[in-house]
């Protein structure tokens, strides 16, 4: 883990395909808005229901290797395998273990949908800027896109791309420059506290999905359910082409 994320503070129906106009989304009432410049988003627990998969692939690999389950589970979620077992068990050959992780992945997808509203907003970015910023592995991310019917993006970003995984700012400080925009005028999406400090650090505006936290951070910019009543549209005017609205 870098400086700079020391000093963050180490926390941690149909599907509607026309791209909504700028026009459309400016005429709904009671929404907010962000302009930026592009949009990334995390995968697992963002636009993929996948968290009891991916905890009970994780039980499993703990019951193999004699590991507290109990220790995986308060990290796991956000996180690349690699710095898991960095964390909770540096005594083994990550390679081996890695490769049993993403094998049990790619075999195991019960229970993985989409997060509600997710295929609709991302049918509608067609022509528009944005990334997947996942810690999972290339093939999975691939795999559960697919299952849930959802498209992929020219620029992904896995576990396979970075050197250093979240909630190192390294996965977002790539997709941006991959984007060729800085990471300061993206805005991000996660569900995590790993990633939410990835895309904070990498200077990214942020909102979270998922259940509503009792003491929001102020940090972010807004905490979403899912992704109904949500849209984006290439924006008209300003250095900011693209709105987003929630």
């Amino acid at each position: 883990m870098n400086e700079a994320v020391r000093r963050w503070g180490g926390r941690f129906g149909k599907r509607e395909r026309k791209q909504v106009s700028h026009d459309e989304l400016s005429r709904r009432p009671g929404q907010r808005q962000h302009r930026c410049r592009a949009l990334l988003f995390d995968m697992d627990g963002t636009l993929v229901q996948s968290g009891g998969n991916v905890e009970d692939i994780w039980r499993a690999w703990c019951e193999r290797v004699g590991v507290s389950a109990q220790a995986v589970l308060s990290i796991c979620h956000g996180m690349r395998s690699h710095e898991v077992l960095q964390r909770v068990a540096p005594q083994l050959d990550p390679e081996p273990e890695l490769l049993w992780l993403e094998t049990m992945e790619l075999r195991h997808m019960e229970g993985v949908a989409e997060v509600a509203g997710a295929g609709a907003l991302l049918h509608g970015l067609a022509g528009l800027p944005w990334a997947l910023v996942t810690s999972a592995s290339t093939a999975v991310a691939r795999r559960r896109m697919a299952l849930c019917g959802l498209p992929m993006p020219e620029v992904l970003v896995s576990s396979d791309h970075v050197r250093h995984g979240k909630p190192d700012p390294e996965p977002y400080l790539r997709a941006a420059q991959l984007l060729g925009v800085p990471a300061a005028d993206c805005l991000a999406f996660e569900d995590a506290e790993a990633g939410i400090a990835s895309a904070l650090v990498a200077g990214c505006a942020v909102i979270r999905l998922g259940a509503a936290d009792p003491a929001p951070d102020a940090r972010l910019l807004a905490q979403l359910p899912d992704w109904r009543h949500t849209g984006a549209a290439r924006a008209e005017g300003g250095a900011a082409p693209l709105l987003f609205r929630y």
